[in-house]
């Protein structure tokens, strides 16, 4: 966070120095907040796929397998018949 104060901090003293329009402040902020947001996402993703991978693997390690195996790049699904 102290790298974006910073970024905020000296486009701010850009824009009082002149050197940038109030305009182009504006589209930079807009830019940061939208990148800012979408790597926040990302890392909620990734969080979420990392987590659910642990969940797997305690399973794994119980004995218990999961009911679907998906592999990479296939469109199609093998179910475990546990029957």
């Amino acid at each position: 966070m102290e790298q974006y104060e910073a970024q905020y901090n000296e486009m701010r003293a850009s824009l009082a120095r002149g050197e940038i329009t109030q305009q182009e402040y504006e589209r930079w902020a807009r830019n940061r907040f939208l990148r800012t947001r979408q790597m926040q996402q990302q890392i909620e993703s990734l969080t979420n796929d990392m987590v659910r991978a642990d969940e797997l693997a305690v399973q794994m390690v119980n004995g218990e397998l999961p009911d679907v195996y998906v592999g990479i790049g296939l469109t199609h699904c093998y179910r475990k018949n546990r029957e």
